[in-house]
């Protein structure tokens, strides 16, 4: 299978970009950072995250030129990586470190190896198939943490700083990083690794698949601009990811409340990737980062 259209988008929601997104020949990547829950916010803990994501995508471009190297042993390595290099802070709270959700796909030969951690998504389309795979246990707690978020600004809050009074709450459920009944994220856990999503998926003569970070999915899951993902790949026949994410931009900002449609913040990182499959020669690529 060859790859004929392959268009990515990293868009910030805020003065740093903590999402990225990676490809090589066959392989392909998102990731979406989580940046300690301190106070008061500083740059370090910015920073913190953005060492974590870039050192695991670098770990990954040289992990995925092994073509015999499951993915799972790449992230695997990546954890022990990490580990290795933040040992010395196991006095710090779990809601003190960075931790990132990644979602890593490779094409190898009719199958569709696939790796994810956290609230990212792969949406896969190959014919009127349509398989959509995820993790819901952060968007579970996150339910809960923004009911309370619009009890506060029903109190007469504003937005943000129902954002801060719920802090606690938030940290509560950060504690729940990578046990069992809470949720699963990459942070270093070689634990986490054995409690991804894992699996393969059969490639048609045609499939298409889209991997997205929270920030994005929000037009399927938040926004309802698309009542499934399938209307959102018929829409990419016609539109670029850059303009479906001007879209969620716009939505966005017209709720900066974030009333109409609850969430935590008005804007989010947002960054997708996606990949049409099939036997045609030439590749279409657009690329787009900020």
């Amino acid at each position: 299978m060859k790859v004929i259209r392959l268009e990515a988008i990293s868009l910030a929601g805020s003065d740093i970009n903590e999402d990225l997104y990676g490809y090589d020949a066959q392989a392909f990547w998102v990731m979406d950072g989580a940046t300690a829950l301190v106070t008061p916010y500083t740059g370090d803990a910015a920073a913190e995250v953005c060492w974590l994501i870039n050192k695991v995508d670098g770990i990954i471009r040289s992990g995925i030129k092994e073509r015999n190297a499951a993915l799972p042993e790449i992230m695997r390595m990546a954890a022990l990586t990490v580990r290795r290099e933040l040992a010395g802070n196991e006095n710090r709270q779990p809601w003190e470190f960075p931790s990132c959700s990644i979602a890593l796909v490779r094409v190898n030969k009719d199958f569709l190896e696939y790796f994810l951690l956290g609230d990212v998504t792969l949406a896969f389309k190959s014919g009127e198939e349509l398989r959509v795979i995820s993790d819901d246990a952060i968007r579970k707690l996150d339910a809960k943490a923004i009911k309370e978020k619009l009890r506060f600004q029903a109190e007469g809050l504003t937005s943000a700083a129902a954002r801060q009074a719920i802090l606690p709450i938030l940290r509560r459920h950060r504690s729940l990083m990578n046990t069992p009944g809470g949720y699963w994220i990459f942070n270093g856990s070689p634990e986490a690794i054995k409690n991804a999503l894992t699996g393969t998926i059969k490639l048609g003569n045609s499939s298409e698949f889209i991997l997205a970070t929270d920030g994005f999915s929000r037009l399927v899951d938040t926004f309802h601009v698309y009542p499934t993902w399938s209307y959102l790949f018929q829409d990419l026949k016609k539109s670029s990811l850059s303009e479906l994410a001007g879209r969620l931009r716009q939505l966005e900002q017209d709720d900066l409340e974030c009333l109409q449609y609850p969430r935590f913040s008005p804007h989010d990182d947002a960054t997708a990737l996606y990949v049409e499959l099939g036997d045609e020669a030439g590749r279409r690529t657009s690329l787009t980062s900020e």
